[in-house]
């Protein structure tokens, strides 16, 4: 169940990043899928740092 929101998760950033989202937007981004996902146990921290990766990442 994790991995699988994990691969959501990520292929949704790609998107984002693809369309040049604004750090504005990211930041909404990110707290949307830290609500949607908080169930899960995982850290709003942890995910905007997963975030940032994913923007810094295939540039």
């Amino acid at each position: 169940m994790f991995m699988k929101q994990m691969q959501i998760i990520t292929s949704e950033m790609r998107q984002f990043k693809n369309s040049r989202m604004s750090p504005e937007q990211g930041e909404t981004f990110c707290n949307s899928q830290y609500y949607a996902m908080q169930e899960d146990g995982l850290s709003k921290g942890w995910l905007k740092n997963f975030y940032s990766h994913m923007m810094q990442s295939n540039s």
